[in-house]
């Protein structure tokens, strides 16, 4: 059984006797992270103008190699970033059995690539087709209710009056009526997908702890669901005791888009966008670095330690069931 008091406990405890600060570790893993982002939205920036002063016809193929650099920029730190935080998971699990964890173990996610990109891969088909099942029957069930008829009534309507598929069938209102009369088939699916993919993420949850403890993409999954049997409620009690870190983690993402969220609001800023975004953008980033600085080994060494309780009482169960 999880117990938050004994995990924090012991949290607090195997922290205190790394050999490696674990502060330091994550200050090294948040700045690459942060860094990096902070970097490509800078490039992003500067792309951008770059594009825009680059008019007309005589500037089309500078236009077309900025666009591509710029794709390809992007695509390549996206593509890295969840190796580099995956990484973390793997210097937690070393903190809770009392391992030494130093920065070269801050690339044990390159190192795992293949394991790790084959459980990246299978949680997004998983989810993927839970979402196309979902789609399919909140469909049909939709259909079957009084909600359905001011939907029905439209397409009704468009197929009297032209062909559905016909490109002048959909006006901007009648877009606008769709999507007004689809409004609570949206939220019967959003409640449906919920209700499904809200558990089965908790059964995959310690898949991430799974592969960097050693197991295959396909294994790590199949292992998180099965120490995760009948133990969701406990896990969401974990995620519920740090409901204030992950508010926080909130607060500060908002923050890097203030220069576009505060004028939205109505809110005027004495600076131009340009400078609003970065100024924003490294203030929500600072945030993030200070929040992560001083309580990210505590939490993420709270889940490795539930992992180990939830691996070694899952073993006992076999065992004792033989």
């Amino acid at each position: 059984m999880l117990n938050l008091t004994d995990l924090r406990q012991k949290a607090d405890k195997q922290l205190d006797f790394a050999a490696y600060s674990p502060r330091q570790l994550v200050l090294i893993h948040t700045a690459v992270s942060l860094g990096a982002s902070l970097v490509l939205s800078l490039i992003n920036l500067l792309f951008a103008s770059m594009i825009e002063n680059t008019g007309g016809l005589s500037g089309l193929g500078m236009r077309s190699m900025l666009e591509t650099a710029q794709a390809v920029i992007e695509m390549a730190v996206t593509a890295a970033l969840p190796f580099w935080n995956i990484s973390l998971t793997y210097a937690a699990l070393c903190w809770a059995r009392g391992k030494l964890a130093e920065p070269p173990s801050l690339l044990a996610g390159f190192r795992n690539f293949r394991s790790i990109l084959g459980m990246y891969l299978l949680e997004f088909f998983l989810f993927f087709a839970v979402t196309i099942v979902i789609s399919y029957i909140g469909s049909a069930v939709f259909m079957l209710t009084p909600f359905a008829e001011p939907l029905i009534e439209i397409y009704d309507s468009l197929m009297q009056q032209s062909s559905i598929l016909s490109p002048d069938a959909f006006t901007e209102e009648t877009i606008a009526q769709v999507m007004a009369a689809g409004k609570p088939l949206f939220i019967f699916s959003g409640i449906l997908f919920a209700a499904v993919a809200i558990p089965l993420w908790y059964r995959i949850r310690f898949a991430d702890f799974a592969v960097m403890d050693g197991c295959r993409g396909r294994v790590s999954l199949l292992e998180s669901i099965r120490i995760t049997r009948k133990k969701c409620l406990q896990i969401f009690k974990i995620d519920l005791s740090f409901w204030w870190f992950y508010l926080l983690q909130a607060l500060s993402v908002a923050l890097c888009y203030g220069g576009s969220i505060l004028p939205a609001l109505g809110v005027s800023l004495p600076m131009s966008p340009e400078a609003a975004y970065v100024a924003f953008m490294a203030l929500g980033r600072v945030c993030q670095g200070a929040l992560l600085w001083f309580y990210q080994a505590k939490v993420s060494v709270t889940y490795a330690l539930a992992y180990e309780t939830l691996t070694a009482e899952s073993e006992w169960k076999i065992v004792k069931e033989q």
